[in-house]
């Protein structure tokens, strides 16, 4: 409202509590009241490590967000904030990249080791998902140098990647490595 004149029937103003802000405008004759909420939030931002080019993906308050430049944006699912909890089933935000005009965030499921991707707007509101491969996941690990999954590499593990067998037939070994099922042929 800075630097407009209102009318004498009309006040405007901002009130802030904790990490949110809140702008009025009220119309003292009709005593309608106009609210827009803001998340601002950057003092409470705390940053999970994974910075992505400009973006710094990390936790404040409410639950995810992401920091670009200064600004922090709460990530929404709906009309509820993305957090350890939500959307639940497991799934942990890895970190964000910038995609077009908006974001894309990186999730591991916990339970059962898959990943997936959101597409965020510019206001890291959820605009749809689909399924990531672990490949998907280490090339792009490549791309920005950045162990992305947690499992101590960055892209694709060495060869010297700890084998374990579970079955052996013929010459084929089926096993895990640190990135999920593997084949060793002899």
């Amino acid at each position: 409202m800075s630097g407009q004149l209102l009318p004498a029937a009309l006040q405007a103003g901002v009130e802030s509590a904790g990490d949110a802000s809140v702008a009025y405008l009220v119309d003292i004759g009709s005593r309608n009241v106009g609210v827009a909420s803001s998340q601002a939030a950057t003092s409470s931002f705390t940053s999970s490590g994974v910075v992505i080019g400009s973006v710094d993906f990390g936790t404040n308050s409410g639950g995810y967000a992401l920091r670009v430049s200064s600004q922090v944006l709460p990530v929404m699912w709906g009309s509820s904030r993305a957090s350890d909890s939500l959307p639940g089933s497991g799934w942990v935000a890895l970190g964000a990249q910038q995609s077009g005009s908006g974001y894309e965030l990186l999730w591991k499921n916990t339970q059962n080791g898959g990943y997936a991707a959101w597409t965020l707007n510019s206001s890291a509101a959820f605009v749809n998902g689909r399924s990531v491969t672990l490949s998907e996941i280490r090339t792009l690990e490549s791309q920005v140098s950045i162990d992305i999954d947690g499992d101590g590499s960055v892209g694709t593990p060495s060869s010297g990647d700890p084998f374990t067998t579970r079955s052996t037939i013929g010459s084929v070994d089926f096993g895990t490595n640190s990135g999920g099922y593997a084949l060793r042929v002899s």
